[in-house]
């Protein structure tokens, strides 16, 4: 026999729906609704939902429309801000659980390698996403001030270190399966710029080196 729902949770009325103990149509269009929007995030199709709550296809397109009406969200600059919060706070938590298994002394080599890459590869794209929204500047100056700062101090050595920055990313896409071409060819392109301006800074130091100079006068001299 069926009985009334009562204000049963969703899941609960669909389980009796299934379960043969609520006849669907006895359902308030609300709960319909609820029902609908659960059984269509569990991946359900419209003519399936339509089946299991004995309504047409046309009736279950109404109530999602209805529920996607609902959930229609303003431009609003706080919700952006909560969005991005979260965001950070969700990246924050997962980079902090492959760090543990990173140090997880029972997880074999690979697996430790794995969930440290994984946790690098996490904080990477949250920091690209947060350059996407604005909220990071393209270019960060601190870290082009630090870059030309070691060209001034050892342009030579500096070069060589962003070299291995390369390299290191060179081999974490490669551990970690990515395989996009065109960030191959920048990274080719960018190594090509380094190489370049390290053989330039060998040539400024070869020209401005004062003992280089005073031989070259004494050879004249002779």
């Amino acid at each position: 026999m069926s009985e009334p729902a009562n204000g049963d949770p969703v899941l609960t009325l669909i389980q009796r729906i299934k379960n043969k103990q609520l006849h669907p149509r006895t359902l308030s269009a609300e709960d319909r609704r609820r029902c609908v929007e659960v059984l269509r995030a569990e991946g359900y199709g419209l003519a399936e939902i339509g089946q299991i709550l004995q309504y047409n296809e046309r009736t279950i397109r109404r109530d999602l429309e209805m529920v996607r009406a609902e959930h229609a969200l303003s431009p609003d600059a706080q919700l952006a801000e909560r969005f991005i919060g979260n965001l950070v706070r969700e990246a924050e938590t997962s980079m902090a659980h492959l760090r543990r298994i990173a140090r997880e002394t029972k997880a074999s080599a690979m697996e430790r390698l794995m969930a440290e890459t994984s946790a690098w590869k996490v904080c990477r794209e949250l920091f690209e996403k947060l350059q996407s929204v604005g909220y990071l500047p393209k270019v960060p100056t601190s870290v082009v001030a630090d870059v030309y700062q070691h060209l001034e101090a050892d342009p030579i050595a500096s070069y060589d270190e962003l070299a291995d920055r390369l390299g290191e990313l060179k081999r974490l896409d490669q551990e970690t399966g990515e395989n996009d071409p065109q960030r191959l060819d920048r990274m080719r392109t960018l190594l090509d710029e380094v190489q370049r301006g390290r053989v330039a800074a060998q040539v400024d130091r070869l020209t401005n080196d004062p003992s280089i100079k005073t031989k070259d006068e004494n050879d004249e001299r002779a």
